[in-house]
């Protein structure tokens, strides 16, 4: 056993040495940090970690060489060179492991194994496994750079590949003109580099969007070729995110205070093309619903849509040029509600810094004067750092690196040393393109904790907060900074808004309210706000932005939009519909007295109370003003003040609308404060300016239209007949209907125009109608007369017109108006006859009768009972030869196109019996005729025997001189030269001649024609008188008229008969036709026109009564007319032209007011009339009346010139006549102004005065000061009767001119000179002393500059404050101040100088040598002194000072002493001296 435990005990030692021999460290060795570690290194040591060893750490250098070494130096490298990673390493391996391109600014985690000798490294989580160690990003260039796009990695890829996507600004089309540039950590490396141009692979790019992708490393993981920084790119095009944009004016807004309006502007490039199409969403952005499509690219939004929930999406699509594609652009409008639903906001003050003109560089920054102490503003193009700040347009350019360092802002030094400050544009305007303006924010790098900004209200910004109202700040923070950046921790940073309250008489603000939050990187712009409900009004309010940040490092903070605003209690007021339970804004009334509810919610009124007074008011708008007048008190009622209203209290037009609002104010005594109400009518109180007097959130509007009324033929009777005048014609009833909203309506009825009853009351009939019957009517109103309704066409129409109060309102004309023809039925005074006539011969049956325009003759025969139409229009009918026994006639007469108003003639009876014997019958057509007239006659034979007439013939005899005979349709049997009708053989009946005849000449009497049986059988009858049968001979007698004389127009020769102007009342209106043509003949004898007969341009005749025309219509007329008088012939037909014309419009007239130009030529007046090419004629006259046609403005005068214009010829329609001003001015002088200079110290402010020298006919007076005699423009110094100068330096000339309203302004080198001269300015003093310290008792002595000074009366001396005669009249005993003052015209000056006045420690009153003999003895007054010894025991005691003796005449014996001495001033003086004995 005991061998055993022996042997155990050394197994345990063996095996404890072997573990100790075998249990090593490592560390990593080779070419590092540009150094050769050649064995194991402390330094350089791996930390194991389970079976592995592991090195961290960040390397200064990009390129290094790995081996590894033991602690027992035992060398482990690559049997030959590799770049791999990882590598297998071999014991005393002699080559290096490349590791190059190693990012120096990242953390490299180095791992060895030592089982298997693998080494591998990576830079955050490692390269292995293909992901890339750094977040890349990628950019591209032209110039500037553009932003920098991320690489992510490409979802689903087995090899490696990152993609990002670039979009290009204003890319010109060829990708070529761009180089890119590859980074890592938001930050760029020279290192790196891109080996695929992208311009081979997407040479054709034509939208500047690129889809690029990279290759990190090989499919097998191996870093790519020997850099593995050298990327392999690749891309394609895609659609330009940028082909359509779209943008919303505003970009969010208080619900409190929201915009009118709206407007979403889209902006598309060439490859769009069509229509916009315009969405919404309601479900933030998941669906959209369409609402309109147009050719424009702005959507305007407002009333009901402008939007109300927080986040509001807007949408916009188009159509792409060369597919069927389309792209769409997406907005959002945002919606904060800093009041509540029963408050109304209004802004305090809205602080958004501002726009800039550039997004970097120059115009890119400028200054906050509200910047807190402690912070310098650093302008472009330097980097804000720590303790900077700036209002930026965007932070991305504002430097690059961490540190203080001060880089210049150029995009190369981004490259190398990485962007600090994030791609962020403002928050107000938002603009991410390339194109200003931009935003402002306000950018502050903080090196610590502190305020970030704060604002004390000024007095006009807190007048209208009131307690209990409530205070809303709020802003818009950013981080400034990258997301992140390595070796840096960036934390989130806290910011406080505060609202503080200082009372009055306190000097400490306290805090009324705050609010903590933390701002991050990837909220982008956070909004925070605090509120508080306001507890006193009496003192100051600020508002505090506090940044909590411990350190500098990342604590770069943005703010925009920096908001206070005050909520105040809103109110609304509605119409009310009880039965409807309905509310609204507008209401429509009906009547003028319908009372209509108008109510509003009570809500908590803050400081107004509980129950405050309401009222309504009316608005009432005059162009840009606004008034407001009472309408009524509203009352408290169930939870509502309510008040009822009517048009006719509210409305001041009809038909109109009212504007009524509502005002909540504070009881005054449990009543309405009569203040308030006038000052809200007199415009002390006004929406929105005061919390006092609280005006309604909305106005309602109250309106009433003017009713409907129609009228109609109740009868639908078109046409009326009238008889006698006995018989006069009754029109039809006709309808009113009339939808009125007033109870009083009267109405007039009208005639043709005319009015024929007026004042009627309008009462219903029946609901919505009043059936009017006119002739009723009208006998009722002109006692029981009827009226003589005119032939022709009537027309009625009806003015309505309602009543509200006193005045009449809603006058309208009736729509609809009622014609009613009145046609005269035909009155008979010779009607038929029958008559009794041989078998076998014709009759001519006439009616005389007027008026007739139509006649329709009827026969019935024997037996028959119904009448049939024969013959044709004519007053006469010839029976038909072979018309049997009791025939029948009769004829219809009217005057229209109808039988409705026909009269019917008496019935003639026609007989006939057999006679025995031949007979002729003669007559003409026409009894009187004229010159050039034809007319017929007609011969009738009838043979009345039974037997056949032979050798039957008739002869005609006329007079050839007068009548010509018409040979057409004369039968062969008429010898047209003899006259005889040759009729031979001739049966039982009749036959007819008829014989036409045109009249060739008037004779001075009636002419007749004759006929007579010539032969009859056996028988001849030579002529008409051997006729002796009177049965077989007849005679017509026919007048031949002489032609009437024919009109003459007036202005005979001229186009027009009569020109007259519109409106011209001289002949009175309307005037006559007849006035249109001469009242004398040519023999001067009265031409009488009642015989005139008037004709339109169409040959028309014009009825008598409408032969006029009125002078208020335009109007250019062609008539015709004739003259017939009775027993006349119709004259010629003459045409005649009449005129209305436009009057001349009237001039518009330039006025000529200018300075005398001696050299100028005379001007023609008539370029002082605007577009005088529109008039043919202007006349000027001069203020004697004389015409006049230039003025000279050489000459210095002023005249007044009368100026009329012609359209046309001068003398017709004249335009109303204008007065020309022209005035010729001449030019002030010198002389006309009265101004004194002035004698002023240098440095000083002046006041000069000037004042004109003219009477008190000038007028309109202006004084202009300038710097140059020439009076240039550029050195005009002030337009005023004063000119402040301020700090003038030197003696000055300043030039003064005058102008009024006669003169011009002086000329130059002609203006009055004034001149201001400096006095002798203060001299600026110094005083030094020769010699700094002096013993007291001495005089010191001084060098004063200018050395003159001294001898100035305004020159003094002090010392210690008390003046003194001079320098040298005092010595000081303690240590002096000595100043000098100059108090001259100019001011005062001074300097001063201190002197220490030294006191002695020790003197020799032993020596008596003159030098340091006493002790303060003899100064100036003398000292009280007293002496002790070393043990306080006094020794003696003096006025002045001590000799050194004692009360006994000794010298006291040498040693220290004991003084006490008594100033002057009272002050005492203490301390040791020593008595010296050699």
């Amino acid at each position: 056993m005991k061998n055993f435990k022996s042997l155990l005990l050394l197994l345990i030692a063996f095996i404890a040495v072997n573990n100790l021999a075998y249990s090593v460290d490592y560390s990593l060795g080779g070419y590092l940090n540009g150094q050769d570690v050649n064995g194991f290194s402390n330094d350089w040591k791996f930390t194991q970690s389970g079976s592995e060893y592991v090195l961290t750490k960040t390397f200064s250098t990009a390129d290094n060489y790995f081996v590894v070494y033991d602690s027992n130096n035992t060398k482990y490298g690559a049997g030959s060179y590799t770049e791999n990673n990882p590598s297998t390493l071999v014991q005393n391996g002699g080559e290096k492991v490349g590791a190059k391109g190693l990012s120096t600014s990242s953390v490299t985690t180095i791992t060895f194994n030592p089982s298997n000798k693998q080494i591998k490294w990576e830079q955050k989580g490692g390269t292995t496994g293909g992901s890339l160690s750094e977040p890349y990003v990628i950019s591209v260039y032209k110039n500037p750079w553009s932003q920098l796009y991320t690489f992510t990695p490409v979802p689903g890829s087995t090899n490696y590949e990152y993609e990002a996507t670039i979009e290009i600004p204003d890319y010109t089309g060829n990708i070529s003109d761009y180089s890119f540039w590859v980074g890592e950590n938001g930050a760029w490396s020279s290192t790196y580099s891109v080996n695929a141009s992208l311009s081979t692979i997407v040479s054709e790019c034509k939208t500047g969007v690129l889809h690029v992708k990279m290759y990190a490393l090989q499919e097998n993981g191996q870093r790519h070729g020997s850099d593995y920084k050298n990327f392999g790119i690749h891309g394609s095009c895609s659609v330009n995110a940028n082909a359509l944009q779209l943008k919303s004016d505003v970009r969010e807004f208080d619900l409190a205070i929201p915009p009118t309006e709206i407007t979403l502007t889209a902006t598309a490039d060439e490859t769009t093309t069509g229509n916009y199409v315009w969405y919404k969403s309601d479900d933030n952005g998941a669906t959209y619903t369409k609402l309109t499509e147009s050719a424009s690219n702005t959507y305007t939004l407002s009333g009901a849509n402008i939007p109300v929930n927080p986040k509001n999406y807007y949408k916009v699509t188009r159509k792409l040029a060369n597919s069927a594609e389309h792209v769409e652009a997406i907005c959002v409008i945002y919606t904060v509600q800093s009041c509540g639903k029963d408050s109304k906001g209004s802004v305090i003050f809205n602080q958004d810094f501002g726009t800039l003109t550039a997004i970097r560089g120059t115009g890119s920054r400028s200054e906050f004067t509200g910047i807190v102490d402690g912070y310098e503003y650093q302008p472009a193009p330097y980097k804000i750092n720590d303790g900077y700040y700036a209002v930026v347009a965007n932070p991305y350019y504002c430097g690059c690196g961490k540190g203080s360092n001060m880089w210049e802002e150029v995009t190369d030094g981004c490259l190398q040393e990485g962007v600090w400050f994030r791609n962020l544009p403002d928050h107000t305007l938002f603009n991410d393109t390339q194109t200003g303006p931009y935003g402002g924010m306000l950018m502050i790098n903080f090196n610590g904790a502190g305020i970030a900004y704060q604002r004390v209200l000024t007095e006009i910004e807190k007048k209208d907060i009131t307690k209990n109202s409530i205070l809303k700040f709020s802003a818009y923070f950013a981080s400034a900074a990258v997301q992140s950046k390595q070796d840096v921790s960036f934390n989130p940073i806290n910011v406080e808004l505060i609202i503080q309250f200082k009372k009055t008489g306190s000097s400490t603000w306290e805090d009324a309210a705050t609010i903590q939050s933390q701002v991050t990187y990837s909220e982008g712009w956070q909004r925070s706000e605090v509120e508080w409900k306001v507890e006193d009004n009496d003192g100051d309010f600020r508002v505090v932005i506090n940044n909590h940040g411990a350190t500098g490092d990342g604590n770069d903070l943005l703010i925009d939009d920096v908001s206070l605003n005050l909520c105040t209690p809103a109110f609304a007021l509605y119409f009310y519909d009880q039965a409807k339970d309905l509310q609204f804004e507008e209401k429509v009334a009906q009547k003028l007295d319908e009372e209509s509810t108008i109510r509003i919610k009570q809500i908590n009124f803050g400081s107004l109370g509980n129950d405050p007074c309401v009222q309504l008011y009316k608005r009432i708008v005059n162009g840009t003003s606004e008034s407001y007048v009472y309408v009524s008190d509203l009352t408290l009622l169930n939870g509502y003040y309510t008040t009822s209203v009517s048009p006719s209290e509210v409305l001041s037009d009809v038909p109109g609308e009212a504007e009524l609002v509502a005002v909540a104010s504070a009881k005054s005594g449990g009543a309405c404060d009569a203040n308030v109400r006038a000052g809200v009518e007199d415009g002390t109180y006004t929406p929105g300016k005061q919390n006092n007097v609280i005006f309604s959130g909305n106005s309602i509007t109250y309106s009433i239209e003017c009713g409907t009324s129609s009228l109609s033929n109740n009868e639908e009777v078109a046409k009326i007949c009238q008889g006698t005048d006995a018989e006069p014609a009754k029109m039809p009833v006709l309808k009113l209907e009339s939808t009125n909203i007033s109870n009083v309506v009267e109405f007039d009825i009208r005639h043709n125009g005319q009015t024929l009853l007026g004042g009627l009351t309008y009462q219903e009939t029946a609901p919505g109608y009043m059936l009017l019957d006119i002739n009723k009517l009208y006998a009722d109103a002109n006692g029981g007369k009827t009226f003589p309704w005119p032939v022709g066409t009537n027309t009625f129409t009806v003015m309505l017109r309602e009543k509200l109060v006193d005045d009449y309102v809603c006058e309208r004309l009736v729509n609809g108006a009622v014609s009613i023809q009145v046609v005269k039925r035909p009155q008979i005074t010779a009607d038929l006859v029958g008559k009794e006539i041989c078998k076998g011969t014709s009759e001519e049956l006439s009616i005389t009768a007027s008026p007739v325009s139509q006649y329709q003759w009827q026969t019935m025969a024997p037996g028959a009972s119904d009448w049939s139409n024969v013959g044709t229009n004519s007053p006469t009918f010839a029976t038909p030869t072979t018309m049997a026994n009791e025939t029948q006639y009769r004829v219809l007469m009217y005057n229209d196109n109808t039988l409705k108003c026909a009269t019917t003639s008496g019935v003639a009876t026609m007989t006939t019996k057999l006679c025995e014997e031949m007979s002729l019958t003669q007559n003409v057509d026409k009894p009187s005729v004229c010159e050039g007239d034809e007319i017929t006659y007609t011969v009738t034979l009838t043979n009345g025997a039974a037997a056949e007439a032979t050798n039957l013939s008739a002869t005609v005899i006329w007079d050839s001189n007068v009548l010509e005979l018409q040979n057409d349709g004369l039968p062969a049997n008429f010898n047209a030269t003899t006259g005889v009708w040759s009729v031979a053989e001739m049966q039982p009946g009749t036959q007819s001649l008829n014989i036409k005849f045109k009249v060739i000449s008037v004779p001075t009497g009636p002419i007749s024609i004759k006929s007579y049986i010539s032969s009859l059988n056996e028988t001849t009858y030579g002529s008409y008188d051997r006729q002796p049968k009177t049965t077989m001979k007849g005679e017509s007698t026919v007048t031949i008229k002489s032609q009437a004389v024919a009109p003459t127009p007036k202005r005979k020769g001229e186009i027009y008969a009569f020109n007259i102007c519109k409106g011209d009342m001289t002949y009175g209106d309307p005037i006559p036709y007849n006035f249109l043509v001469e009242d004398k003949m040519d023999d001067g004898s009265n031409f009488d026109k009642s015989n005139l007969v008037w004709m339109d341009e169409n040959y028309n005749v014009i009825d008598a009564a409408d032969a006029n025309f009125s002078v208020n219509t335009l109007q250019d007329v062609t008539l015709y007319v004739y003259n017939e008088p009775e027993g006349y012939c119709k004259s010629d037909i003459v045409q005649v032209r009449y005129r209305v014309k436009e009057n001349t419009s009237t001039p518009k007239v330039k006025d000529y007011i200018d300075c005398v130009d001696p050299e100028a030529e005379e001007v023609l007046l008539k370029t002082r009339v605007e577009n005088e090419s529109d008039y043919k004629y202007l006349v000027f006259t001069d203020e004697s009346g004389d015409e006049v046609r230039v003025f000279d403005p050489s000459q210095v005068g002023e005249t007044t010139y009368t100026v009329v214009a012609y359209k046309d010829e001068i003398g017709t329609c004249p335009s109303e006549a204008v007065e020309l001003l022209v005035k010729v001015k001449d030019y002030a002088v010198a002389g006309n102004i009265a101004a004194d200079g002035a004698e002023i110290c240098p440095g000083a402010d002046v006041t000069l005065s000037a004042e004109t020298q003219f009477d008190e006919t000038q007028t309109n007076v202006v004084i202009r000061w300038y710097s140059d005699p020439n009076l240039s423009k550029e050195s005009l110094l002030a337009t005023d009767d004063d000119y402040d100068m301020e700090k003038v330096l030197t003696d000055t000339y300043v030039y003064v001119t005058v102008e009024t309203n006669n003169y011009c302004e002086n000329q130059a080198g002609d203006a009055k000179d004034v001149y201001v001269a400096m006095k002798q300015a203060s001299p600026e003093l110094s005083i030094t002393p020769k010699e700094q310290v002096i013993t007291i008792g001495g005089k010191p002595s001084f060098v004063v500059t200018p050395n003159y000074v001294g001898q100035a009366a305004e020159y003094s001396v002090y010392v210690n404050d008390v003046q003194v005669e001079s320098l040298a009249d005092y010595k000081p005993y303690i240590d002096s101040e000595y100043i000098i003052v100059f108090d001259g015209e100019c001011g005062t000056t001074s300097d001063s100088a201190r002197v220490t006045v030294q006191w002695p420690t020790v003197f020799t009153p032993y020596e008596l040598d003159g030098l340091n003999d006493t002790f303060v003895k003899d100064m100036d007054p003398n000292f009280h002194t007293a002496i002790f010894n070393r043990f306080g025991v006094p020794l003696i005691e003096t006025e002045n000072g001590w000799d050194g003796k004692l009360p006994s005449g000794d010298l006291a014996v040498p040693g220290v002493y004991y003084y006490v001495v008594t100033l002057p001033d009272a002050n005492v003086k203490k301390g040791t001296i020593e008595v010296f004995k050699k």
